[in-house]
């Protein structure tokens, strides 16, 4: 299958199964507050589906959101079925996405590291003077 049309097949099902996610009637998927589908990797030959999600929450809801929609990927699969018109219907592998959460933590971190930047320089700028003030006679 060509790259374009796996990539357009692709964000087809994103958005119809980030349609289809709130009408799932699983406590545990509708536990979590946000819950987002953020990229679907379909194989080749449309057969498989790798759905990654973004959920906010603990990691037990997080788990519990993960083993609600894999309970339902038969009703999810049926529905996008019924939206999607495709020889192949493939079958939804749900995973968690965690680069929201890897680029927060990498940013904190860049914040952190500006924040101790002007103490270090502040602190390079005075042993200068200091060393200057106690100079040969």
């Amino acid at each position: 299958m060509k790259p374009d049309r796996l990539t357009r097949v692709n964000r087809l099902i994103q958005m119809t199964l980030a349609e289809l996610v709130p009408t799932v009637r699983d406590p545990r998927v509708r536990a979590p507050a946000l819950l987002s589908v953020t990229a679907v990797r379909t194989s080749p030959d449309l057969r498989h589906a790798k759905v990654f999600l973004s959920i906010a929450g603990t990691a037990e809801g997080k788990a519990a959101a993960l083993a609600g929609l894999a309970s339902a990927s038969g009703y999810l699969r049926g529905e996008l079925g019924r939206s999607v018109r495709l020889r192949y219907l493939p079958e939804l592998h749900f995973e968690l996405d965690e680069t929201i959460e890897s680029a927060a933590r990498i940013e904190g971190i860049l914040q952190e590291l500006e924040r101790e930047r002007p103490a270090e320089e502040a602190a390079a700028e005075e042993a200068p003077a200091e060393s200057e003030e106690g100079g040969t006679p």
